[in-house]
Protein backbone atom coordinates (compact mmCIF):
# COMPACT_ATOMS: atom_id res chain seq x y z
CA UNK A 1 0.00 0.00 0.00
CA UNK A 2 0.69 3.39 -0.49
CA UNK A 3 1.61 5.76 2.16
CA UNK A 4 -0.30 9.48 1.70
CA UNK A 5 3.13 10.88 1.09
CA UNK A 6 3.65 9.33 -2.04
CA UNK A 7 0.92 10.55 -3.89
CA UNK A 8 -0.41 14.12 -4.95
CA UNK A 9 -3.82 13.53 -3.33
CA UNK A 10 -5.91 15.53 -6.43
CA UNK A 11 -4.38 13.02 -8.61
CA UNK A 12 -5.82 9.66 -6.78
CA UNK A 13 -8.99 11.58 -5.86
CA UNK A 14 -9.15 11.69 -10.14
CA UNK A 15 -8.40 8.30 -10.48
CA UNK A 16 -10.79 6.95 -7.71
CA UNK A 17 -13.21 8.69 -9.62
CA UNK A 18 -12.13 7.16 -13.04
CA UNK A 19 -12.32 3.67 -11.42
CA UNK A 20 -15.69 4.18 -9.69
CA UNK A 21 -16.90 5.16 -12.89
CA UNK A 22 -16.35 2.14 -14.57
CA UNK A 23 -13.02 3.46 -16.24
CA UNK A 24 -11.43 0.25 -17.56
CA UNK A 25 -7.68 0.14 -16.34
CA UNK A 26 -4.60 0.64 -18.38
CA UNK A 27 -3.01 -1.78 -20.43
CA UNK A 28 0.85 -2.43 -20.47
CA UNK A 29 2.06 1.19 -20.92
CA UNK A 30 4.95 3.87 -21.44
CA UNK A 31 4.93 8.03 -20.39
CA UNK A 32 7.69 9.42 -22.82
CA UNK A 33 8.44 12.90 -21.69
CA UNK A 34 7.27 11.41 -17.74
CA UNK A 35 8.72 14.94 -15.38
CA UNK A 36 6.78 17.26 -18.03
CA UNK A 37 3.01 18.41 -16.88
CA UNK A 38 0.92 15.91 -19.10
CA UNK A 39 3.45 13.54 -18.64
CA UNK A 40 3.71 13.34 -14.87
CA UNK A 41 0.09 13.62 -14.43
CA UNK A 42 -0.75 10.57 -17.07
CA UNK A 43 2.21 8.41 -15.08
CA UNK A 44 0.60 9.18 -11.54
CA UNK A 45 -2.93 8.68 -13.23
CA UNK A 46 -2.00 5.53 -15.07
CA UNK A 47 -0.36 4.15 -12.42
CA UNK A 48 -2.98 4.71 -9.17
CA UNK A 49 -5.85 3.11 -11.74
CA UNK A 50 -4.25 -0.08 -12.22
CA UNK A 51 -3.46 0.52 -8.41
CA UNK A 52 -6.74 0.41 -7.36
CA UNK A 53 -8.33 -1.97 -10.18
CA UNK A 54 -5.22 -4.57 -8.91
CA UNK A 55 -4.53 -4.39 -13.09
CA UNK A 56 -0.83 -6.23 -13.10
CA UNK A 57 0.29 -4.29 -15.71
CA UNK A 58 3.40 -2.69 -16.28
CA UNK A 59 3.43 1.33 -16.14
CA UNK A 60 6.96 2.84 -17.49
CA UNK A 61 8.07 6.36 -17.31
CA UNK A 62 10.90 7.67 -19.67
CA UNK A 63 12.13 10.76 -18.43
CA UNK A 64 15.64 12.58 -18.88
CA UNK A 65 15.74 14.48 -15.64
CA UNK A 66 14.59 12.39 -11.53
CA UNK A 67 12.37 14.33 -10.36
CA UNK A 68 10.53 13.62 -6.53
CA UNK A 69 7.72 12.86 -7.85
CA UNK A 70 9.23 10.44 -10.37
CA UNK A 71 11.43 8.98 -7.59
CA UNK A 72 7.97 8.37 -5.27
CA UNK A 73 6.32 6.68 -8.32
CA UNK A 74 9.37 4.00 -9.13
CA UNK A 75 8.27 3.03 -5.42
CA UNK A 76 4.87 1.67 -6.46
CA UNK A 77 4.36 -2.10 -7.86
CA UNK A 78 4.65 -2.52 -11.39
CA UNK A 79 5.76 0.88 -11.86
CA UNK A 80 10.05 2.00 -13.76
CA UNK A 81 11.63 4.74 -14.61
CA UNK A 82 13.56 4.87 -17.21
CA UNK A 83 16.52 7.43 -19.54
CA UNK A 84 15.41 7.20 -23.30
CA UNK A 85 18.90 5.93 -23.57
CA UNK A 86 17.37 2.25 -23.33
CA UNK A 87 13.93 2.80 -24.49
CA UNK A 88 14.55 0.29 -27.36
CA UNK A 89 16.20 -2.25 -24.86
CA UNK A 90 13.30 -2.08 -22.69
CA UNK A 91 10.14 -1.61 -24.62
CA UNK A 92 11.50 -4.55 -26.79
CA UNK A 93 10.68 -6.83 -24.26
CA UNK A 94 7.38 -5.79 -22.96
CA UNK A 95 4.43 -7.64 -25.84
CA UNK A 96 1.34 -5.02 -26.63
CA UNK A 97 2.91 -2.17 -25.37
CA UNK A 98 1.09 1.31 -25.28
CA UNK A 99 3.23 4.24 -26.22
CA UNK A 100 1.97 7.90 -24.71
CA UNK A 101 4.20 9.99 -26.67
CA UNK A 102 4.16 13.39 -24.40
CA UNK A 103 7.73 14.24 -24.77
CA UNK A 104 8.18 17.87 -26.14
CA UNK A 105 8.51 21.50 -24.77
CA UNK A 106 4.95 23.55 -24.77
CA UNK A 107 5.50 26.71 -23.41
CA UNK A 108 7.09 29.56 -26.20
CA UNK A 109 9.74 30.58 -23.42
CA UNK A 110 10.85 26.80 -23.21
CA UNK A 111 10.89 26.15 -27.08
CA UNK A 112 12.68 29.70 -27.56
CA UNK A 113 15.21 28.78 -25.47
CA UNK A 114 16.20 24.99 -26.47
CA UNK A 115 14.86 24.37 -29.85
CA UNK A 116 17.05 21.68 -30.26
CA UNK A 117 15.42 20.01 -27.57
CA UNK A 118 11.68 20.12 -29.73
CA UNK A 119 13.29 19.06 -32.75
CA UNK A 120 15.00 15.79 -31.12
CA UNK A 121 11.68 15.04 -28.54
CA UNK A 122 9.47 15.11 -31.84
CA UNK A 123 11.00 13.80 -34.34
CA UNK A 124 13.61 12.00 -33.74
CA UNK A 125 12.10 9.98 -30.84
CA UNK A 126 9.00 9.59 -33.08
CA UNK A 127 10.83 7.37 -35.37
CA UNK A 128 12.76 5.44 -32.46
CA UNK A 129 9.37 4.27 -30.70
CA UNK A 130 8.39 2.64 -34.31
CA UNK A 131 11.14 1.41 -34.61
CA UNK A 132 11.07 -0.60 -30.77
CA UNK A 133 7.48 -1.41 -31.42
CA UNK A 134 7.47 -2.81 -34.95
CA UNK A 135 6.70 -6.48 -34.57
CA UNK A 136 5.49 -6.43 -30.82
CA UNK A 137 1.66 -5.74 -31.14
CA UNK A 138 2.04 -1.86 -29.47
CA UNK A 139 0.81 1.34 -30.26
CA UNK A 140 2.18 5.03 -30.57
CA UNK A 141 -0.14 7.78 -29.20
CA UNK A 142 1.17 11.11 -30.46
CA UNK A 143 0.35 14.48 -28.46
CA UNK A 144 0.49 17.30 -31.12
CA UNK A 145 -1.24 20.62 -30.61
CA UNK A 146 -4.59 22.66 -32.04
CA UNK A 147 -1.92 24.92 -32.78
CA UNK A 148 -0.83 23.10 -36.00
CA UNK A 149 -4.54 24.08 -37.40
CA UNK A 150 -3.02 27.91 -37.67
CA UNK A 151 -4.27 31.63 -36.43
CA UNK A 152 -7.70 31.38 -38.38
CA UNK A 153 -8.98 27.87 -38.72
CA UNK A 154 -12.84 27.06 -38.61
CA UNK A 155 -14.63 26.97 -35.96
CA UNK A 156 -15.06 24.69 -34.05
CA UNK A 157 -12.31 23.03 -35.99
CA UNK A 158 -12.13 19.41 -37.26
CA UNK A 159 -9.45 17.02 -37.70
CA UNK A 160 -9.94 17.47 -41.69
CA UNK A 161 -9.72 21.78 -41.24
CA UNK A 162 -6.02 23.44 -42.03
CA UNK A 163 -4.50 27.00 -42.13
CA UNK A 164 -1.33 28.77 -42.17
CA UNK A 165 0.64 30.40 -39.97
CA UNK A 166 4.62 32.16 -39.89
CA UNK A 167 6.93 28.82 -40.01
CA UNK A 168 9.88 31.20 -39.57
CA UNK A 169 8.28 33.47 -36.77
CA UNK A 170 9.14 33.25 -33.13
CA UNK A 171 5.94 31.16 -32.36
CA UNK A 172 5.80 28.89 -36.05
CA UNK A 173 8.80 26.52 -34.72
CA UNK A 174 6.09 24.65 -32.42
CA UNK A 175 3.37 23.75 -34.68
CA UNK A 176 5.74 23.89 -37.94
CA UNK A 177 7.21 20.72 -35.86
CA UNK A 178 4.31 19.26 -34.32
CA UNK A 179 3.11 19.15 -37.81
CA UNK A 180 5.52 17.36 -39.43
CA UNK A 181 6.19 14.77 -36.62
CA UNK A 182 2.39 13.93 -37.34
CA UNK A 183 3.15 13.25 -40.71
CA UNK A 184 6.18 11.12 -39.88
CA UNK A 185 3.76 9.35 -37.73
CA UNK A 186 1.61 8.64 -40.36
CA UNK A 187 4.35 7.17 -42.60
CA UNK A 188 5.89 5.67 -39.95
CA UNK A 189 2.98 3.68 -38.76
CA UNK A 190 1.61 2.47 -42.73
CA UNK A 191 5.49 1.09 -43.38
CA UNK A 192 5.97 -0.52 -39.64
CA UNK A 193 2.18 -1.79 -39.07
CA UNK A 194 2.29 -0.03 -35.56
CA UNK A 195 -0.98 1.50 -34.76
CA UNK A 196 -1.24 4.86 -34.02
CA UNK A 197 -3.02 7.90 -32.87
CA UNK A 198 -2.17 11.38 -32.61
CA UNK A 199 -4.10 13.72 -30.50
CA UNK A 200 -4.46 17.32 -31.09
CA UNK A 201 -4.49 18.63 -27.56
CA UNK A 202 -5.83 22.02 -26.25
CA UNK A 203 -5.12 23.78 -23.60
CA UNK A 204 -4.58 21.72 -20.61
CA UNK A 205 -3.66 22.26 -17.13
CA UNK A 206 -3.39 19.97 -13.76
CA UNK A 207 -1.64 18.72 -11.53
CA UNK A 208 2.33 18.98 -12.27
CA UNK A 209 1.77 22.40 -13.46
CA UNK A 210 5.41 24.13 -12.52
CA UNK A 211 5.78 27.64 -12.25
CA UNK A 212 8.23 28.01 -15.01
CA UNK A 213 5.41 26.88 -17.57
CA UNK A 214 4.84 30.68 -18.89
CA UNK A 215 1.46 29.65 -20.33
CA UNK A 216 -1.87 31.31 -19.04
CA UNK A 217 -3.22 28.82 -16.86
CA UNK A 218 0.24 28.26 -15.25
CA UNK A 219 0.71 32.28 -14.83
CA UNK A 220 -2.92 32.67 -13.45
CA UNK A 221 -2.29 29.42 -10.77
CA UNK A 222 0.66 30.61 -9.68
CA UNK A 223 0.23 34.51 -9.26
CA UNK A 224 -2.64 33.87 -6.89
CA UNK A 225 -1.15 30.93 -4.67
CA UNK A 226 1.95 33.33 -4.00
CA UNK A 227 -0.44 36.28 -3.24
CA UNK A 228 0.03 38.64 -5.97
CA UNK A 229 -2.11 39.79 -8.34
CA UNK A 230 -2.58 37.96 -12.19
CA UNK A 231 -1.02 40.11 -14.89
CA UNK A 232 -1.59 39.07 -18.22
CA UNK A 233 0.67 39.71 -21.40
CA UNK A 234 -2.09 41.07 -23.49
CA UNK A 235 -5.54 42.21 -23.02
CA UNK A 236 -6.71 39.23 -22.19
CA UNK A 237 -9.75 39.06 -25.32
CA UNK A 238 -7.90 36.30 -27.22
CA UNK A 239 -10.38 32.98 -26.63
CA UNK A 240 -9.16 29.60 -25.47
CA UNK A 241 -10.96 26.03 -24.20
CA UNK A 242 -9.50 24.79 -21.42
CA UNK A 243 -9.54 21.30 -20.38
CA UNK A 244 -8.46 19.24 -17.24
CA UNK A 245 -5.65 16.75 -16.91
CA UNK A 246 -8.03 13.49 -16.40
CA UNK A 247 -10.21 14.43 -18.90
CA UNK A 248 -7.42 13.88 -21.27
CA UNK A 249 -6.16 10.44 -19.75
CA UNK A 250 -9.48 9.22 -20.34
CA UNK A 251 -9.35 10.60 -23.86
CA UNK A 252 -5.98 8.54 -23.79
CA UNK A 253 -8.34 5.75 -22.75
CA UNK A 254 -10.93 5.81 -25.25
CA UNK A 255 -9.25 6.46 -28.09
CA UNK A 256 -7.45 3.18 -28.49
CA UNK A 257 -9.07 0.36 -30.62
CA UNK A 258 -8.86 -1.13 -34.38
CA UNK A 259 -8.44 1.10 -36.55
CA UNK A 260 -4.38 1.35 -37.24
CA UNK A 261 -4.19 5.19 -37.71
CA UNK A 262 -6.81 7.97 -36.65
CA UNK A 263 -6.20 11.53 -36.02
CA UNK A 264 -8.52 12.97 -32.67
CA UNK A 265 -9.09 16.92 -31.22
CA UNK A 266 -9.08 16.81 -27.66
CA UNK A 267 -10.83 19.73 -26.50
CA UNK A 268 -12.77 21.12 -23.19
CA UNK A 269 -15.58 23.53 -23.59
CA UNK A 270 -17.05 26.07 -23.30
CA UNK A 271 -14.53 28.48 -25.25
CA UNK A 272 -13.44 31.52 -23.18
CA UNK A 273 -11.75 34.72 -23.11
CA UNK A 274 -8.29 34.54 -21.06
CA UNK A 275 -9.19 37.74 -19.01
CA UNK A 276 -12.47 35.11 -18.26
CA UNK A 277 -10.30 32.80 -17.82
CA UNK A 278 -7.95 34.87 -15.22
CA UNK A 279 -10.92 36.24 -13.34
CA UNK A 280 -12.47 32.53 -12.94
CA UNK A 281 -8.80 31.75 -10.92
CA UNK A 282 -8.85 35.19 -8.96
CA UNK A 283 -11.93 33.88 -7.47
CA UNK A 284 -10.36 31.50 -5.37
CA UNK A 285 -8.47 33.80 -3.19
CA UNK A 286 -10.41 37.13 -2.11
CA UNK A 287 -8.46 40.51 -2.88
CA UNK A 288 -7.02 38.77 -5.79
CA UNK A 289 -7.01 41.34 -9.06
CA UNK A 290 -6.37 41.15 -12.72
CA UNK A 291 -4.42 42.98 -14.87
CA UNK A 292 -4.15 43.36 -18.60
CA UNK A 293 -1.19 44.31 -20.40
CA UNK A 294 -2.98 47.86 -20.75
CA UNK A 295 -2.84 48.44 -16.86
CA UNK A 296 1.05 48.59 -17.39
CA UNK A 297 1.85 44.28 -17.29
CA UNK A 298 5.05 44.50 -19.17
CA UNK A 299 5.77 41.61 -21.73
CA UNK A 300 9.10 40.18 -23.13
CA UNK A 301 7.05 37.07 -24.62
CA UNK A 302 5.59 37.34 -28.38
CA UNK A 303 2.12 37.35 -28.12
CA UNK A 304 0.59 34.18 -29.66
CA UNK A 305 -1.65 35.66 -33.09
CA UNK A 306 -4.58 32.70 -32.58
CA UNK A 307 -7.25 34.56 -31.34
CA UNK A 308 -9.74 31.32 -31.08
CA UNK A 309 -9.23 28.17 -30.42
CA UNK A 310 -12.21 25.58 -30.34
CA UNK A 311 -12.18 21.96 -31.56
CA UNK A 312 -14.73 19.45 -32.46
CA UNK A 313 -14.75 16.44 -30.49
CA UNK A 314 -17.08 14.75 -32.08
CA UNK A 315 -14.93 12.18 -34.10
CA UNK A 316 -13.62 11.65 -29.79
CA UNK A 317 -16.93 11.54 -28.84
CA UNK A 318 -17.78 8.88 -31.00
CA UNK A 319 -15.55 6.87 -28.60
CA UNK A 320 -17.57 7.30 -25.99
CA UNK A 321 -15.68 10.73 -24.78
CA UNK A 322 -16.44 13.77 -23.05
CA UNK A 323 -15.17 16.32 -20.77
CA UNK A 324 -16.18 15.56 -17.44
CA UNK A 325 -14.71 18.36 -15.07
CA UNK A 326 -15.89 22.09 -15.42
CA UNK A 327 -13.42 24.66 -15.93
CA UNK A 328 -14.11 25.88 -11.83
CA UNK A 329 -13.46 22.30 -10.83
CA UNK A 330 -10.13 22.38 -12.66
CA UNK A 331 -8.94 25.34 -11.28
CA UNK A 332 -9.62 24.47 -7.71
CA UNK A 333 -7.85 21.15 -8.09
CA UNK A 334 -4.73 22.66 -9.85
CA UNK A 335 -4.57 25.28 -7.04
CA UNK A 336 -5.07 22.11 -4.26
CA UNK A 337 -2.27 20.09 -5.91
CA UNK A 338 -0.02 22.91 -6.53
CA UNK A 339 0.02 23.97 -2.63
CA UNK A 340 0.25 20.55 -1.41
CA UNK A 341 3.32 19.95 -3.73
CA UNK A 342 4.91 23.05 -2.00
CA UNK A 343 3.85 22.22 1.35
CA UNK A 344 5.56 18.98 1.21
CA UNK A 345 8.72 20.08 -1.20
CA UNK A 346 7.49 18.61 -4.76
CA UNK A 347 7.78 21.94 -6.40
Amino acid sequence: MFTPIEFDPVIRQDAQEYVESGGDPFPNCAVLGASGLLGSYLLDFISTVNSLSASKSAVLGFSRSMTRHLRSLSSRPGVAIHDFKVLEEVGRKIDKLHIIHAASPASIKQVSSNSQSLIESNLLLTERLFQTLEGTGGRVTYFSSGEVYGDSPNLPTAESDYGGFDHLGSRGLYPEVKRFTELMTKLWSERTGVPATILRIFHTFGPGLRADDNRVFADAIFSLVNGGDIILRSNGQARRSFMYSSDLAHAVRCSWGDKPFKVLNVCGEPELTILDFANLVSQNRPGCSVLTSSDGADSETPESPIMRGLGDTSMLRSFNWRPRVTIESAIAKTIESVEWRILNGWS
